[in-house]
């Protein structure tokens, strides 16, 4: 393999991850994150159950106010916590 191919494996692999800027995207994100865990493993789940009760409901009956004045490194904390513990 060339010069070429070596550098677009790397470049692939120095990438940074993000987090949403938005609650309304970390929403989106952890609803379908939840979507996948349910048909994986069934409504059973505790992980499925547990991201539900302890994490998308609480967001979700927030104030528009409090969602809105959100900073983002709790948003990035929310995110990073939810998918450590898939670990």
């Amino acid at each position: 393999m060339g010069k070429e191919g070596s550098n677009t494996a790397f470049f692939l692999c120095v990438e940074k991850a993000f987090a949403p800027k938005s609650v309304q995207t970390l929403m989106v994100i952890l609803r379908t994150f939840s979507n996948m865990l349910e048909n994986l493993f069934g409504p059973r789940g505790y992980l499925y159950k547990g991201l539900v009760a302890d994490v998308i409901k609480p967001l979700a009956n927030m104030s528009p106010l409090a969602k809105t004045l959100m900073a983002p490194h709790t948003i990035a904390f929310i995110i990073w916590a939810v998918f450590k513990q898939t670990r």
